[in-house]
């Protein structure tokens, strides 16, 4: 279990887990889902299958395995902060790198422009764009 917060505006990633994964959302923000049934044979995965939902401040949300889904996009400007409970060991460093076809989406640093990363997204890269709020 731990934290996941920042500031993200647009799907550069997907992942999914063999298992479920909770998100219990600290702001509101906007995630995006997809199925793991519309990836293509080499592993690509074109985002016209993404669906974008708002997601509440409080809202616990199970995502059952094989739903592929990005960091959150926050809707605002002080960012996105969701709880992220997994099963024990996801995410963590991997040991090995065997460079095979499967293991090469295998990265446990997700950011874009990670030397070597596979490449797997085409299609449109789709962008929640934040509401302005004036602070005093």
């Amino acid at each position: 279990m731990g934290w996941c917060l920042g500031h993200n505006h647009k799907i550069n990633m997907v992942e999914y887990h063999k298992t479920c994964q909770l998100f219990i959302t600290a702001s509101d923000c906007v995630m995006f889902f997809g199925e793991k049934k519309n990836m293509e044979f080499n592993q690509v995965y074109n985002t016209k299958y993404m669906e974008g939902f708002f997601i509440p401040k409080g809202t616990a949300l199970k995502i059952n395995p094989e739903v592929l889904h990005c960091t959150p996009c926050n809707i605002n400007s002080y960012g996105f902060k969701v709880i992220s409970v997994n099963v024990r060991h996801t995410n963590e460093p991997l040991e090995i790198q065997t460079g095979d076809r499967k293991d090469r989406t295998l990265f446990a640093n997700r950011e874009a422009g990670v030397e070597g990363a596979f490449c797997g997204l085409k299609g449109d890269t789709i962008a929640v764009y934040q509401k302005t709020q004036n602070f005093r």
